[in-house]
This record gives C-alpha cells, sequence and structure tokens, in this order.
C-alpha cells in the first residue's frame, strides 16, 4: 500500500513538471521527447554531411588557390573556420535540445 502511494506521487510530480515545462497535456509529453531525440539525431547527422561536403569543396578551392599566390593563405584558412563553426553551433543546440529531455 505505502509503495502504491509513493508511486502515485511520483507520477503526479513528473507530469505536473512535464506540463509546465513544454506546456502540453500529459500524454503528449512523451512523444515531444521522442520527437527532440530524433531531431537531434537527424540535426547532427545532416550538419555532419554538410559540413563535411563543404569542407571537401572550400579545402580543395583554398589549396588551389594557394599554390598559385600563397598570400592568400589567411583568408582561405577563414573560410575553413567558419564552416566549422557551423558545426561547433550545431553541437551547441543539440546539446540544448538534449537538455530538454533529460
Amino acid at each position: 500500500m505505502e509503495t502504491k502511494r509513493y508511486t502515485e506521487a511520483y507520477s503526479m510530480q513528473f507530469q505536473s513538471y512535464a506540463t509546465q515545462c513544454f506546456n502540453l497535456p500529459n500524454y503528449e509529453v512523451y512523444a515531444m521527447s521522442e520527437l527532440i531525440g530524433l531531431g537531434v539525431g537527424l540535426a547532427m547527422g545532416l550538419v555532419g554531411l554538410g559540413c563535411g561536403y563543404g569542407m571537401g569543396i572550400a579545402s580543395s578551392a583554398a589549396i588551389a588557390a594557394i599554390t598559385e599566390k600563397p598570400e592568400v593563405f589567411g583568408k582561405t584558412v577563414l573560410y575553413v573556420v567558419f564552416i566549422e563553426a557551423i558545426a561547433i553551433y550545431a553541437l551547441i543546440v543539440s546539446i540544448m535540445l538534449t537538455g530538454k529531455i533529460a
């Protein structure tokens, strides 16, 4: 009997926290956390693919430009750094979304 009361109290506490956090009815909270997990995985995967593809194109063009004019090294490295920054932003967003689940 005591276990049932404790379980009900814990369940009620979690449900009230979930409804306050997401402003959703109780039954939709679990579906929302699954969708957030799917979104995090898709975001990181697609950003990784896009950044890898862009890095390949930008790096090959940068190497070609540097062989012709060595003084453009700083400008070409800057383009590659911008591509890396996009991947870092995606990582930060995925960490923030994962914090919503836990």
